[in-house]
């Protein structure tokens, strides 16, 4: 399987997420939204178009005829980028909430968990532009890791629907 197939697939995966997270909007807009859920919710959706836009970015890099070594380097230092944006942005939006809320441990853990999951994707694509040798396998990869992150923020917007259902008496 070339890269260029992976790609596209792992794009479809993240659409996919996105489009149960609105499933799962569904199902628990009979509740009150709290803010954390708002924040996975939230992170869910940014994560997938990040993953969409980043899947298919070397694909459109290429139908300006850049040399490959070059699509590999400009996706690499756009996706490295575009992950230290969310990152940032993120990680304050999670201290806030941490603050408002320090007794959400499964909120403690699964930032702490997406933001090392996000360094890890951080330190690959520098060590590969570092080297001036940015590789499809560690964008891949990266994407890969993103995934996961997506995968995460939906079991557990899933889970804590679930939970908040049965406490209200929706779900038995």
């Amino acid at each position: 399987m070339n890269s260029s197939d992976l790609l596209i697939q792992l794009a479809e995966i993240a659409v996919a997420f996105a489009g149960f997270s609105g499933v799962v909007a569904a199902l628990g807009s009979k509740n009150v939204w709290s803010t954390v859920a708002v924040f996975r919710f939230q992170n869910l959706l940014l994560i997938s178009i990040m993953c969409v836009f980043l899947s298919l970015l070397p694909q459109a890099l290429s139908f300006y005829g850049l040399q490959e070594r070059d699509v590999w380097k400009v996706a690499s230092s756009v996706m490295l980028v575009v992950i230290l944006i969310f990152m940032f942005q993120r990680g304050f939006k999670l201290v806030n909430l941490l603050n408002l809320e320090p007794a959400d441990q499964l909120l403690r853990i699964v930032g702490t968990a997406i933001y090392l999951l996000s360094v890890l994707s951080v330190t690959a694509l520098s060590l590969g532009l570092a080297e001036y040798r940015p590789i499809e396998a560690t964008y891949v990869s990266s994407i890969i890791v993103l995934l996961f992150v997506s995968a995460l923020q939906f079991a557990v917007l899933t889970l804590t629907a679930i939970q908040s259902g049965r406490q209200v008496g929706q779900w038995h």
